[in-house]
């Protein structure tokens, strides 16, 4: 199990399986990707910019 804050049509905090993400497909057939990138931000600062 896995704890995140997530962006969408609501925001919220919550648990997901990571198992579950990764066998989500897009219309296109396309797997979720890893940001490899990724900057780990504060909730505060992330929650500020909404």
């Amino acid at each position: 199990m896995c704890f995140g804050y997530v962006i969408g049509h609501e925001s919220e905090l919550g648990y997901f399986n990571l198992d579950e993400l990764e066998s989500v497909r897009s219309v296109l057939g396309l797997p979720v990707e890893r940001d490899l990138h990724f900057t780990p931000t504060l909730l505060s600062v992330v929650k500020r910019g909404n």
